[in-house]
């Protein structure tokens, strides 16, 4: 249960999107533009538990993700579907991404745009009340809000850069309004910039760090204690992971919100991978719970274009 002190009047940001572990191994969760860059159809399937132990309200997220190249590479299109649960708010959405792909001389420029349509379920019954009566006579209240979101990616066979920006329509979701009381959700505007470099250093074994900066601006009119709340907050992720052979990643990640996390894919065929997080708090959090685990599975499809001319192993 989650205690609620009086809402009267109080708006507040709630379910935000979803933080990956590794969005290294899946980066259309973050970027549409990644839409088409496997050079085949590819489907990605998540689940992440998060601060097992911590009891109810800890945050759960399925994801389900497809993308698949067209016109011979030079459009890609993708979809994402996530149901996302963090105390008494769920959300189920879906969105939808087209890539447009350039070859450049260097390396492929990609630009997309992305559309996402959200399902948001709050449950009362998950409150537990002080000094106030129940806010809503139903025992749960939905609703429904679309956001729009536009990412950019530049990668060669052994770098890529992306910057993303995500709910640019800034949408509010209000779960209860009356003249006394004025419960909301917003979806908060957020920048993401991501960069990575490959480092073949023999023939068995490649080297790669990445870095995942996020900021994430604040609501507009969102209350902290009666203040309208001003700026945002800014994440950093630093990656180093090696590459065995082309068939097992291993990494580490630190983040700045007190996060150690160890991240794991195994290259089971051509076809086929499996990929596996755990992640250890830093925080005072780590005290109430023993850490998250993320698992998923990813598929190809076909066969990629072979290209005219043998080139070395691509990695981005």
């Amino acid at each position: 249960m989650i205690s609620l002190a009086t809402l009267s009047g109080l708006k507040v940001s709630a379910q935000q999107d979803p933080i990956y572990n590794q969005y290294m191994f899946n980066p259309l969760v973050i970027n549409p533009a990644y839409a088409g860059s496997r050079n085949q159809m590819s489907i990605v399937i998540l689940n992440r538990s998060q601060w097992l132990g911590f009891g109810g309200g800890a945050p759960n997220t399925q994801t389900a993700s497809f993308h698949a190249p067209l016109l011979q590479g030079k459009v890609g299109l993708g979809a994402v579907i996530t149901r996302d649960v963090i105390g008494p708010v769920s959300r189920t959405g879906f969105s939808g991404a087209y890539a447009y792909r350039l070859r450049l001389r260097t390396g492929k420029l990609a630009i997309a745009l992305r559309t996402g349509l959200y399902n948001y379920v709050f449950d009362w019954n998950k409150i537990e009340y002080k000094d106030s009566e129940p806010l809503a006579n139903e025992s749960k209240t939905t609703g429904w809000v679309a956001n729009f979101d536009f990412g950019v990616r530049y990668s060669t066979k052994n770098l890529y850069a992306g910057l993303t920006l995500l709910n640019l329509n800034n949408p509010n979701l209000h779960f209860l309004k009356s003249d006394t009381s004025n419960f909301a959700s917003a979806l908060s505007r957020h920048v993401n910039l991501t960069t990575g470099y490959a480092l073949e250093l023999n023939r068995d074994w490649v080297l790669k760090p990445s870095t995942m900066l996020r900021y994430e601006k604040n609501p507009t009119g969102s209350k902290v204690n009666g203040r309208t709340q001003t700026g945002g907050i800014l994440i950093a992720d630093l990656n180093v992971s090696v590459l065995y052979k082309n068939m097992i990643w291993a990494g580490i990640s630190v983040r700045s919100s007190k996060a150690l996390i160890a991240v794991l894919e195994y290259n089971i065929s051509k076809q086929l991978r499996l990929g596996y997080s755990y992640e250890f708090t830093l925080s005072k959090l780590q005290t109430t719970n023993s850490g998250s685990h993320e698992i998923f599975i990813g598929v190809d499809f076909g066969r990629k274009r072979r290209p005219k001319i043998m080139s070395p192993r691509v990695y981005f």
